[in-house]
């Protein structure tokens, strides 16, 4: 999607950084890591001398996720241990991936110093748990857009994420928004170049139903974003399955490395693993009846293993894909070939 902004947006798309890096406790100056997967941010930051000069000034310093092999990991460890930033941004798969390879290789990181900020992806509470662990600091979960920065982000109450009201309204869609995810439309009160009226995000989410945060601030909640409509697999009888159960389901499979759950059409699934084949194959009937048990039992699931799952265009990891929404998309056959490298 291509979009228009004025100068008044791109100063209130910074400021709602700010403030939500300040949630925190993070303050201007202090070093910030970006553990990022936009080619377009990363590669501004190395190739834009006016960028890479504000990067300096900002004491910004950025971390390729397109790039994440072990020996890329080893060096921006290396280089996070040096830097000693204040937090680290970073989509929450990346960080994710990050703190499971300091932890499988017992690096014990002394860094951040304040905080972890996740964004961009859904985080599930086994990540947290798991970076909060080796990292020893707390996570703040945040959602935005690049279409209008940061819209809503936790406190250190970590009781739902405040929306920043002062740029946004925001509205899901349903009779018990509370309790079930309903659509979350965007009002963005800053950019006159180009209105955001009520402008369907594509993601669901819950509204926090507590009236007040401990922290004090009146200011709505969000409980939970839940991912993309495209995240949601829809079973035959009409029931919505939330990715996290195929996140719970995998993480404790032993020899998977890397997932995801593609919903062909209401009838056809297919898992895609990036796993150690020899190891798996004796769990596979167990995932099979695990996953017909609440998708159906009449559902066709094939197993594929694959040498490894390509990111998004973004840089994101997709755990759960339905392509309900687009049925004028490739198959994952189609997709394989050009994309997977299946053998």
């Amino acid at each position: 999607m291509q979009f228009w902004v004025d100068k008044t947006t791109q100063i209130a798309r910074e400021a709602s950084l700010l403030w939500a890096d300040g949630l925190t406790g993070w303050a201007p100056g202090q070093k910030i890591a970006m553990l990022w997967g936009s080619d377009r941010d990363v590669s501004s930051s190395m190739a834009n001398l006016r960028l890479a000069l504000r990067w300096r000034v900002e004491n910004r310093r950025w971390y390729n996720a397109f790039n994440m092999g072990p020996d890329q990991m080893i060096q921006f460890h290396r280089s996070m241990e040096r830097f000693c930033p204040a937090i680290i941004v970073a989509y929450a798969g990346s960080i994710f991936e990050y703190a499971r390879f300091l932890e499988e290789h017992d690096l014990r990181p002394d860094y951040p110093s304040r905080a972890i900020v996740s964004s961009a992806e859904r985080l599930d509470p086994h990540m947290r748990a798991c970076i909060e662990r080796v990292f020893k600091r707390p996570v703040f979960d945040r959602y935005g857009n690049r279409e209008t920065g940061a819209i809503a982000a936790e406190c250190t109450e970590h009781q739902g994420l405040h929306i920043l009201c002062n740029d946004f309204i925001v509205e899901i869609e349903g009779e018990d928004s509370g309790r079930s995810p309903g659509r979350l439309l965007l009002t963005y009160l800053h950019n006159y170049g180009m209105p955001f009226l009520r402008y369907d995000t594509g993601d669901l989410a819950c509204w926090e139903p507590s009236a007040l945060c401990v922290c004090g601030r009146s200011t709505p909640r969000l409980k939970t974003v839940v991912g993309r409509q495209a995240d949601v697999i829809r079973t035959p009888s009409g029931r919505f399955i939330h990715g996290e159960y195929f996140t719970h389901l995998l993480y404790s499979v032993e020899g998977v490395a890397e997932f995801c759950f593609v919903q062909e059409n209401l009838a056809e699934y297919t898992l895609v693993l990036v796993a150690d084949q020899r190891k798996v194959q004796s769990q596979e009937n167990t995932l099979l009846a695990q996953m017909r048990a609440v998708i159906g039992e009449s559902a066709c699931i094939r197993i594929m293993y694959a040498p490894g799952i390509p990111l998004t265009p973004s840089g994101k990891r997709r755990f759960t894909y339905s392509k309900l929404n687009d049925m004028n998309e490739p198959t994952l056959d189609q997709k394989a070939s050009a994309r997977f490298s299946f053998p």
